[in-house]
């Protein structure tokens, strides 16, 4: 029964007996994946299609996914922008790269979006559709698995998966309105239409973002993983502060604007300096600027501005306490970087913030958008210097066993290998 057993390069041997013997590597440089008396396993073939063209959560989260599985998969990546940081990184890693210029069909509801609702209705629509026909010809020799679209703001992954006939990924990493204030460029019924296709599979990043589909889709073909975090995040030989004498320092983190929230954190950390809680800084990583929301830095000597940070895993090491105040976070993963780091984190009691953090055990949550709520938690955490290392030592146990990227990675390459399965299985019971 060995037929068709195709050959590449810079893969290892594994050969799979019937006494469950797995991973037997033989050689380095040719691989041949064999069962023993029964079928040829190949690797699975998985494009995945792209949406940015710097680096944010959802890139970091492609690129973690693209680090561990490449031993395990072949990994070809659509682009749509042919410059930027996203694109610096993916080009360091062993594979294929296409730019497809095609557009988002989710979009930001801005002064713009009249006017992009028109061009999209007008031409972005169609040309989306030619570009996806244009690349299904250049991908029919891939012999494409699965399509893996790492976002739900564009529709191009959607569109080769029913031109090519392919199983079709659709990681939903955003509520769109709720966080971004994003709506679709087309109708909400033709959204929902494409989103719940047979051809479909939904990966959430939080049982909350799943909620927001629960009755528009079939549940058999929707699955919650939890985004995967760099283990470059751990620090256990983290410092806490041992007396109200030393200065507690707090930390936010992400694009200043009112959907993260800053303004709220400032607003408490005010109030509680009023109070006469002096011995407190914040400070804020992440580009953007306060002005836009009315406030004027340079009156405040205990804010600190450290804009875009390339390394913010070890300016958590001079940090005792993260603050989250996003209006909605889809999942949070500076949440857990911080609890990585043995900080504990108060957190909004929304969307995915309130999955990731255990109140009392692992963080605090107070309601969302509430500056007096979030004041009386920073201040129980600053008369309580105890609770920051019981709660920190918490998170880090908790991160650690739940939020690695090793586990995530793990979760997709199952539904990979499931679907590649079903489709083969499928495919012969046709033939």
């Amino acid at each position: 029964n060995r037929k068709n057993i195709r050959i590449d390069k810079c893969i290892s041997i594994i050969i799979i007996q019937k006494d469950n013997r797995k991973n037997i590597r033989i050689d380095k440089c040719i691989s041949i994946i064999i069962i023993l008396g029964g079928k040829v396993v190949m690797k699975p073939n998985v494009l995945l299609i792209a949406h940015e063209s710097m680096i944010n959560g959802a890139s970091f989260s492609l690129l973690g996914l693209i680090d561990k599985l490449i031993d395990r998969c072949n990994f070809i990546v659509v682009v749509p922008y042919n410059y930027g940081s996203f694109l610096d990184e993916l080009k360091k890693r062993n594979v294929k790269i296409y730019y497809v210029p095609f557009e988002r069909w989710v979009k930001v509801k801005d002064d713009n979006f009249k006017k992009e609702k028109k061009n999209w209705k007008k031409q972005d629509d169609e040309n989306n559709e030619l570009l996806a026909r244009k690349m299904a010809e250049i991908l029919k020799n891939e012999r494409i698995d699965v399509i893996h679209s790492n976002t739900s703001v564009v529709d191009f992954g959607y569109r080769l998966s029913k031109i090519m006939n392919v199983p079709h990924i659709w990681h939903i990493r955003e509520y769109g309105e709720e966080d971004f204030s994003m709506y679709p460029l087309c109708s909400e019924r033709q959204y929902y239409k494409k989103i719940s296709s047979n051809n479909n599979y939904l990966v959430f990043v939080s049982k909350n973002v799943m909620e927001k589909y629960k009755n528009k889709v079939s549940d058999d073909r929707v699955k919650v993983i939890y985004n995967g975090v760099d283990k470059k995040n751990l620090n256990p030989k983290k410092m806490f502060l041992k007396t109200k004498k030393e200065k507690l320092i707090c930390l936010q983190t992400g694009m200043i604007n009112k959907a993260k929230g800053q303004d709220i954190t400032i607003k408490a950390i005010e109030e509680l300096r009023k109070e006469g809680y002096k011995n407190i800084e914040l400070w804020l990583a992440g580009s953007g600027n306060l002005e836009s929301m009315g406030i004027d830095p340079k009156k405040m000597k205990w804010l600190k501005l450290l804009g875009q940070v390339k390394d913010i895993e070890n300016v958590r090491k001079d940090v005792n306490l993260e603050i989250v105040s996003s209006k909605k976070e889809a999942f949070g993963r500076v949440t857990v970087e911080a609890m990585m780091g043995q900080i504990p984190v108060i957190g909004s009691n929304s969307g995915g913030t309130k999955e990731l953090i255990k109140d009392k055990e692992t963080g605090l949550l107070y309601t969302s958008g509430d500056y007096k709520d979030l004041k009386e938690k920073i201040k129980y955490l600053y008369e309580h210097r105890d609770e920051i290392k019981r709660m920190g030592k918490n998170a880090y146990r908790y991160s650690k066993d739940y939020f690695l990227m090793d586990r995530c990675a793990n979760e997709i390459y199952e539904l990979y290998d499931n679907i590649k399965e079903n489709n083969e299985s499928h495919s012969r019971h046709i033939g």
